[in-house]
């Protein structure tokens, strides 16, 4: 699900933003514990929650085959339900504390707005 720079269909100076976005997107939902209580493993799971919001927000718009792609993968691993696998959208959000329903609503109103050319 990580996003190469070689491969992405151009280099926008909106690059950037989309990342902290997505960064800021995730630190917002985490119910944060003191940096004594956050594993190796927790500290994954929000790096792989944020290169998703990041990679949605950034290929939301994008039409060639490889960026839609991409787009359709990560939002069918926010959409999913499935709690078997450890980083499944699901497991991690539980992990983290975050309610992925409000997380879901959050992130599809921002895309819509983005898409939509309100924001």
């Amino acid at each position: 699900m990580i996003a190469h720079e070689d491969s992405m269909d151009t280099t926008h100076e909106n690059d950037i933003v989309f990342t902290e976005t997505g960064s800021i997107f995730v630190d917002e939902h985490i119910n944060h514990k003191p940096a004594f209580e956050r594993t190796a493993g927790t500290r994954l799971m929000r790096a792989v929650l944020q290169d998703a919001v990041s990679i949605v927000l950034l290929y939301q718009t994008v039409r060639t085959a490889y960026g839609q792609e991409l787009f359709s993968e990560t939002k069918g691993w926010f959409n999913s339900a499935d709690t078997d696998w450890l980083y499944s959208f699901e497991s991690i959000c539980g992990e983290l504390n975050i309610d992925p329903n409000y997380f879901r609503e959050r992130l599809w109103r921002m895309v819509y707005r983005v898409r939509s050319g309100s924001e």
